[in-house]
């Protein structure tokens, strides 16, 4: 099982509600940069889930139109910047454990899901996520602290 954290591109900081933010035009580049070089990788996804947020829909389509990859955008509100990584730990639980799973999201969640992944440890800090960066941790068993990171694509780097 391979599971691949993205942080939305940089957003623009103002708008009515902070779910309402766009991606700025360097953030809408650097999604589409680390697109087309995830694309040269011949790696897969079958499932991505995003925040409802609308710059994480917008980095989650950008992303997988970019890579040329055909699966749909599941909406899920446990990858919204105000909850706890504990209800995507169930999600990715209850998945396909043969599955390649893109998760769309903000900080310090996805930073702190990364701690949770590889050290068991949620503290924040240990590795914190820049918007637009993707990593991917691997399993060989699903669990806390039992995976490794095997990529990791800094945006504006690709």
């Amino acid at each position: 099982m391979n599971i691949y954290l993205l942080r939305h591109g940089q957003a623009g900081r103002s708008a009515d509600k902070d779910s309402l933010r766009n991606l700025t035009p360097s953030g809408v580049e650097d999604i589409k940069v680390l697109a087309r070089t995830f694309a040269t990788m011949d790696l897969t996804i079958d499932r991505c889930f995003a925040s409802p947020y609308h710059r994480a829909q917008q980095t989650a389509e950008l992303f997988l139109s970019g890579s040329s990859l055909a699966c749909s955008i599941e909406s899920n509100a446990a990858l919204r910047p105000d909850n706890s990584p504990v209800k995507t730990i169930r999600l990715l639980e209850e998945a396909d454990k043969t599955s390649n799973i893109l998760l769309v999201g903000h900080n310090p969640f996805l930073s702190e899901l990364y701690g949770m992944l590889t050290l068991a440890n949620s503290d924040y800090g240990i590795k914190t996520l820049a918007a637009g960066e993707l990593c991917g941790i691997h399993f060989d068993l699903f669990g806390l602290g039992l995976g490794r990171e095997v990529l990791n694509m800094p945006p504006g780097k690709n």
